[in-house]
């Protein structure tokens, strides 16, 4: 009897460049060491030394996503998150199958966790953007009793990012990722304080190469700008 052969169809893997500029301020909020030092002890059951006096700026400094070069960044995750989300907006598309459709490529950062020999490996891509400026926002938290706090975490404005795409094009065509980015930079957004939080920041529109290229130089200018103006 002879052997039947598996046949597995090819995966007719593509890559694209999306440009995407952001037509709202960006704030950047990654999950600081020290709140995840306090959520470990407070698992372990290690007793606690009490709350420390704030410090704001050093908030937005432990906010901010760093690439190893020094540079700002944002997790590429978030970018597909924003697509997949997106899908609610659509007809010929579900999000199981967008999620399973396309992936948003980083640059790896590996970082050290707070328990000893774990670490956390993250995707960014960087933000094309001026210094951060410092954003203050009063949060009211939920709960009886529980007085509203002020947050300080890093603004970016204005900005854009360059990701890349691999997509099985069997599945999605470049249009309709071209779709959902430009639906997700809408409705949906990235960032806290987004739209799908029902914010007003972090949104975004695909844009081409030569618009991008703009943006880039605009951003010098100001980058320069803010320079000169510190000396």
């Amino acid at each position: 009897m002879a052997e039947k052969k598996t046949q597995i169809p090819e995966m007719k893997l593509l890559w694209t460049t999306l440009y995407l500029r952001g037509t709202a301020p960006l704030i950047v909020h990654a999950f600081p060491e020290k709140a995840r030092k306090q959520m470990l002890d407070k698992q372990m059951k290690v007793a606690s030394t009490g709350r420390d006096a704030r410090n704001p700026h050093a908030e937005v400094e432990a906010a901010r996503y760093r690439l190893d070069d020094g540079r700002d960044g944002f997790p590429a995750i978030a970018f597909k998150a924003a697509a997949v989300t997106a899908c609610t907006s659509l007809a010929d598309m579900t999000k199981v199958s967008a999620r399973q459709a396309f992936r948003v490529t980083g640059t790896a950062q590996r970082q050290p966790g707070c328990l000893q020999g774990a670490f956390q490996r993250t995707l960014l891509v960087p933000i094309i953007a001026p210094p951060a400026t410092v954003r203050e926002d009063v949060a009211r938290l939920s709960g009886p009793g529980r007085t509203p706090e002020m947050r300080y975490r890093p603004e970016f404005w204005p900005w854009g990012v360059k990701i890349e795409v691999q997509y099985n094009s069997a599945v999605i065509s470049f249009g309709q990722l071209g779709t959902l980015f430009a639906v997700a930079g809408h409705g949906v957004g990235v960032g806290d304080y987004r739209p799908e939080r029902d914010g007003d920041c972090g949104t975004f529109e695909v844009v081409d190469e030569s618009q991008f290229e703009q943006l880039i130089a605009e951003v010098d200018q100001l980058t320069a700008a803010i320079a000169a103006a510190a000396e």
